[in-house]
C-alpha cells in the first residue's frame, strides 16, 4: 500500500513539472504579445498625430484675397493700359494655384463705339506693363457703344499654377481704343473688384 501510494505521489509529481514549464512559456509569449501590442499603438499613436498635423495645414491651403480700390477714375482711349485692381502678395510658392475674377464698369459719354480691352496679368509692381499674362493668353476686347448702352460692365478671368516662389503682384488691366477720336471713359467707382483664390501647393507646405 505505501508502495503505491509512492508511485502515485512520484506519478503526480512528474506530471505537475511539464504543467508548470507549459504556464511559464504561455506567460512568456503573452508578455511577448503585449510589449508588441504597446510598440504597435504607440507606432498608431504616432501616425495619427502626425496626421492630425498634417490636416492642421491642409485645412489652411485655400486664402481668398481681394481688391476693391480702384486705382484710376478715367480710362484714356489711346490703348495705354492701366492697372486697375492689384493684389500683392508676398509668399508665393511654386505650384501654388492662383484663380482670378475680376470685372470693371466703364461709362461711355463719348459719341462714338469704344473698344475696351482687359486682361490679368502676374507682375513685378502694381502696374500693368511688362508682366506674364495670365491664362486665356489672349486679351479680350468688348465694343461699349453709347447709342445702345453707354456704360458695360467688363469681365475677366484667369488661372495659373504658380511659377515663382515670393512676391508677385496680380493685376487686372484695362485699355481703350477708338477710330471715332479720343477722350476719356469714365471707371465707375464701386463698381468691380479682383479676387484671387490661392491654393497652397500642399508639398511645398
Amino acid at each position: 500500500m505505501g508502495r503505491a501510494r509512492d508511485l502515485a505521489d512520484g506519478a503526480t509529481g512528474g506530471t505537475l513539472v511539464p504543467r508548470v514549464e507549459t504556464l511559464e512559456t504561455h506567460a512568456g509569449t503573452t508578455d511577448t504579445a503585449i510589449a508588441s501590442l504597446v510598440s504597435s499603438l504607440s507606432g498608431v499613436n504616432s501616425s495619427l498625430a502626425s496626421l492630425d498635423a498634417r490636416l492642421d495645414a491642409l485645412s489652411g491651403l485655400g486664402t481668398v484675397f481681394q481688391s476693391t480700390a480702384e486705382q484710376y477714375t478715367l480710362m484714356p482711349v489711346n490703348g495705354a493700359q492701366l492697372s486697375l485692381y492689384s493684389i500683392a502678395i508676398t509668399d508665393m510658392k511654386i505650384g501654388d494655384i492662383v484663380i482670378l475674377m475680376g470685372q470693371f464698369e466703364v461709362t461711355n459719354d463719348l459719341s462714338y463705339t469704344v473698344g475696351v480691352g482687359r486682361r490679368i496679368i502676374r507682375g513685378a509692381n502694381n502696374g500693368a506693363s511688362g508682366g506674364n499674362i495670365i491664362q486665356p493668353a489672349t486679351s479680350a476686347m468688348d465694343n461699349v457703344d453709347p447709342s445702345i448702352l453707354h456704360h458695360k460692365v467688363i469681365n475677366a478671368t484667369a488661372a495659373e499654377v504658380c511659377p515663382v516662389n515670393g512676391s508677385a503682384w496680380y493685376n487686372m488691366a484695362g485699355w481703350a481704343v477708338s477710330t471715332g477720336g479720343s477722350g476719356n471713359l469714365t471707371i465707375e467707382q464701386g463698381y468691380g473688384k479682383l479676387v484671387m483664390v490661392r491654393i497652397r501647393n500642399p508639398v511645398a507646405t
